[in-house]
């Protein structure tokens, strides 16, 4: 098939459209066109056609996945679901996952790190609520099991604890323990350690 015109889009001038006696083919990025030295009256084969969109779809959903982690940083299964979303193929968004990992954009581990020191320190959540939050998100059960527990000693647990504690008993002149308690569980702290900051505050 051979691309007898290329367009500037009126709507951004760095995407183009190719067509073929003035039939609309697709639309490529600058970058595609020049991948691919893409050029008016050149014949391409119908593989070569399909293997230039491939090429675009794939720069699209990276430039999609660069938005999101613009924003923030992701795990590798929670991209995945947004890109999915947004219609792309599965294999399409695994060529842009391992190209996102090469360039070191994508570390489920570095991420848990980082989510579990912000809710320890801005939180103050228990373990069992941060666990359950990166397991909804998709972090993978062995990388929460290894890096939760270092990150999170007893004693820091007791600390969070106690400051809520007393941050919730302040709210009322009468103060239901049980509510409390039950507030404390809700925040992800074990029985354990609401029962060692209820002996605390007594």
């Amino acid at each position: 098939m051979i691309v007898t015109k290329i367009e500037v889009q009126k709507k951004n001038k760095k995407r183009f459209s190719l067509y073929s006696d003035d039939v609309y083919l697709f639309g490529v990025s600058e970058d595609t066109l020049v991948h691919f030295n893409i050029q008016k009256g050149r014949d391409y084969a119908d593989s070569e056609l399909q293997e230039i969109q491939n090429y675009e779809t794939l720069i699209q959903c990276l430039a999609q996945a660069y938005r999101y982690l613009a924003r923030r940083a992701h795990l590798e299964a929670e991209l995945v679901r947004k890109l999915r979303a947004k219609t792309f193929e599965k294999d399409i968004i695994a060529l842009a996952i391992s190209q996102l990992k090469t360039k070191n954009y994508l570390d489920d581990r570095a991420f848990i790190r980082q989510y579990i020191s912000d809710e320890i320190r801005f939180k103050r959540n228990g373990p069992l609520l941060i666990y359950k939050k990166l397991l909804q998100k998709g972090a993978a059960r062995e990388d929460i099991d290894e890096l939760l527990g270092p990150s999170y000693p007893e004693a820091e647990q007791l600390k969070n604890a106690r400051i809520l504690y007393a941050k919730k008993a302040s709210t009322s002149a009468k103060p239901e323990a049980q509510k409390i308690y039950a507030y404390l569980q809700q925040k992800g702290f074990s029985w354990d350690i609401i029962r060692q900051c209820a002996e605390n505050a007594n």
